[in-house]
């Protein structure tokens, strides 16, 4: 969790001002810097990478530290939001492989001509990385106040602790999927699923307000129409079980339409994708698949941003029960009004197996909802025959 409490692109000037009166002191997950970073970036990237290849932090820029590395002033930087640009590009260019989930954030002071920068540096799965710049090709790890180079024994604890992470995730995300597949689905099924590469800090427990909250009301105070509704307590509720929470029909218990486990891995069963605007039971309408999708990688995004993560997350999309379903290759608009279908497009069968399952694939907090939407519904396209889905747009799928 960040130093100060709350998401960081919700930090003010009063919150930086008010690690001087708390005297947040420099450590394994925090680090002061009063100046910019030279033009010579190979300083800005070891304090980068050291932080990943040890367990994540933050780099306050613009804050001068006394000799107990606790605030002693403020003064803040002048060209703070170009600043920010090139710490991004240079993390981009200067670092392999790329560390998922790095956010370089600006915060203006009262007088916006100066503010602060906060380079926020998640724990990687991905580890080791390494600074590749200027001849550099060296990896740096953080130890308390300190970063060093890391030793031939460091690098190979950081492979081994990347693979075997990359492996629980892999095992976990492969048993849920079987689990959602084989519970007695007997019609359409459109299931999506979402894993943080490394645990939250803190497991989910299942009496968090919070975690009801986000089953209950997927939009938050957005009042607006969708196919993952608000939750109507008349015929669904929220039940504690071993892994976490799950959000069920009373009438059919052994289908949650929606999951939240104590690791934070999120999954959606939702049969909503066949039967839509007139469009028959046995045809996929593109606009309602579109929407769940999208719907569910901004609950995703809702979710980690609660937990304070950032960094990369595991997904898989399947479509239970494919037998005899159709796809046209052009959509009809969700939003009402005029048929965007071609009326000649031909409704193309999907292949003869019972789940269309799509490989498991890894991104970046930092991407959009709508780009893992349009991953997921291009590799579903192309499996009924049409080179690619239609476009997904926010404006017409993700607010219906």
């Amino acid at each position: 969790m960040s130093v100060f409490g709350k998401p960081l692109d919700v930090v003010a000037s009063t919150d930086i001002e008010a690690l001087k009166s708390t005297g947040a002191q420099e450590s394994q997950y925090l680090d002061y810097k009063r100046d910019a970073y030279g033009s010579d970036t190979k300083e800005l990237l070891r304090d980068i990478t050291s932080f990943a290849n040890a367990y994540g932090g933050e780099v306050i820029v613009g804050v001068e530290e006394d000799g107990d590395g606790r605030p002693q002033s403020i003064p803040g930087l002048n060209e703070y939001k170009l600043e920010c640009t090139r710490y991004e590009q240079s993390a981009m260019t200067g670092i392999d492989p790329r560390i998922p989930g790095l956010k370089v954030y600006a915060v203006p002071f009262a007088d916006p001509a100066k503010g602060v920068i906060i380079v926020s540096v998640p724990r990687s799965s991905r580890a080791p990385h390494m600074v590749t710049v200027g001849g550099e090709d060296r990896f740096w790890r953080r130890h308390g106040r300190h970063k060093s180079r890391m030793t031939t024994a460091d690098i190979g604890e950081s492979f081994r602790f990347g693979r075997e992470y990359l492996k629980l995730s892999e095992d976990y995300l492969e048993g849920a999927k079987r689990a959602a597949l084989n519970s007695g689905i007997s019609e359409p099924r459109l299931v999506l699923g979402a894993l943080p590469a490394l645990q939250p800090e803190r497991p989910i427990g299942p009496g968090e307000a919070w975690a009801r909250e986000i089953l209950a009301r997927p939009h938050g105070k957005q009042n607006r129409a969708s196919l993952l509704p608000e939750m109507d307590p008349q015929h669904e509720e929220i039940r504690p079980t071993l892994r976490g929470l799950v959000r069920l029909w009373r009438a059919e218990p052994q289908q949650p339409s929606l999951a939240l486990h104590r690791n934070g891995y999120l999954e959606l069963r939702n049969r909503c994708i066949t039967g839509i605007g007139g469009v028959r039971e046995d045809e996929i309408e593109f606009g309602g698949f579109a929407s769940l999708c999208v719907d569910f990688f901004r609950l995703a995004s809702q979710v980690y941003h609660k937990l304070g993560y950032e960094g990369e997350v595991f997904a898989f999309g399947a479509i239970a029960k494919t037998e005899g379903l159709r796809l046209r290759d052009m959509p009809v608009a969700l939003t009402g009004g005029s048929d965007h279908r071609s009326r000649d497009a031909d409704p193309r069968g999907c292949p003869e197996v019972p789940n269309l399952v799509v490989e498991p694939w890894s991104y970046s907090t930092s991407e959009t909802p709508e780009s893992q939407a349009q991953r997921f519904a291009d590799v579903v396209y192309n499996a009924f025959g049409h080179e690619r889905a239609p476009s997904i747009k926010d404006s017409q799928y993700g607010h219906v």
